[in-house]
């Protein structure tokens, strides 16, 4: 299920990106009046709380792993800013989605199964997981709403609709 994850939250970001390069830098930033304000920041929270959880799972596993790669020395401060312009924004994005597709298919059982204590409540890695994708969901939902305050349509986005195109067949 989480390869099938992996798949689907890139292949929606690239969807995101390319709507997102035929706005204006000042539509890209405008507020709209959505959690985050505008497109450009919703944007960038989602690099923030990717990295974060990631971070979070790196650690709790506590060993050498493709997640090595998400910088450990990233600031988490919640609104903090990550690249001024969309270009640099995508690059990482398309990186930061390179490791996450490569750490879910080195995964296995066990690994899921790995907890760690927070607040005194056993978190296992995959729960932090499924949290990551559903936190990417909810904010690309939000991101395809300020897109069509510009008029612009994303088509669908369902995971059936992945699933599709890159299987060859409908669910």
């Amino acid at each position: 299920m989480f390869k099938l994850y992996a798949g689907y939250n890139a292949w929606m970001n690239e969807k995101l990106y390319l709507m997102a390069e035929g706005l204006s830098e000042e539509q890209l930033k405008e507020d709209k009046g959505a959690f985050f304000g505008s497109i450009f920041q919703t944007l960038n929270h989602l690099m923030f709380g990717d990295r974060f959880l990631l971070t979070r799972i790196r650690d709790l596993l506590n060993e050498t792993s493709i997640l090595d790669e998400v910088d450990a020395q990233w600031e988490f401060e919640p609104g903090i800013q990550y690249h001024d312009h969309l270009k640099e924004l995508k690059e990482s994005r398309i990186e930061l989605d390179r490791v996450l597709s490569e750490f879910v298919l080195s995964l296995n059982e066990e690994t899921l199964q790995r907890s760690k204590t927070v607040d005194g409540v056993e978190i296992p890695v995959w729960v932090v997981l499924q949290h990551l994708f559903n936190h990417q969901t909810h904010h690309r939902g939000q991101i395809t709403t300020l897109f069509s305050q510009f008029g612009v349509d994303i088509g669908l986005t369902d995971i059936n609709m992945y699933y599709f195109e890159k299987m060859g067949t409908e669910i």
